[in-house]
């Protein structure tokens, strides 16, 4: 594979976004990184996240991705039902956060869809690569994707 130019500025952005909107839709409604990218998927939310889409990055925060992932999907969730129920370590400590921050990275810096990031490194996989949230995003970049990138 190739690499391309990569939008720092896009690439920091997503990795935020998709963080918080993981460790949301674990501390807030008990939803998996498995489980939320499904629903991230079925929802058409996923595919305008990759493409750069503005509504569905600088556009909302992680929670409001969330939201609008669910409420989609059919579902009533209002932010007022989460007020006083998330804690603050409870949305920056959960290993959904991490698998967040990892993903968004490493799909705004390679351009891949989630999909294409799936079929080198399965979600499920990610659980057992926590061990990465103690490196760099370079180091992330060269365990994973930069193997297959160049």
């Amino acid at each position: 594979m190739e690499s391309r130019p990569v939008d720092w500025f896009m690439v920091n952005v997503k990795q935020d976004n998709l963080a918080s909107a993981l460790g949301f839709a674990k501390a807030g409604l008990g939803d998996n990184a498995v489980s939320f990218f499904d629903k991230f998927k079925r929802s058409g939310w996923m595919i305008r996240f990759e493409k750069n889409d503005g509504r569905a990055t600088m556009g909302c925060s992680g929670s409001e991705l969330v939201l609008m992932v669910y409420n989609k999907l059919g579902s009533t969730h209002q932010p007022s039902e989460f007020d006083g129920k998330i804690k603050y370590g409870e949305i920056i400590n959960p290993k959904e956060y991490w698998i967040g921050y990892a993903l968004g990275y490493l799909q705004g810096r390679s351009g891949l869809s989630f999909d294409e990031i799936f079929s080198y490194f399965p979600l499920e996989s990610w659980y057992k690569m926590y061990s990465l949230h103690e490196v760099g995003d370079e180091v992330l970049w060269d365990k994973t994707l930069g193997r297959y990138m160049r």
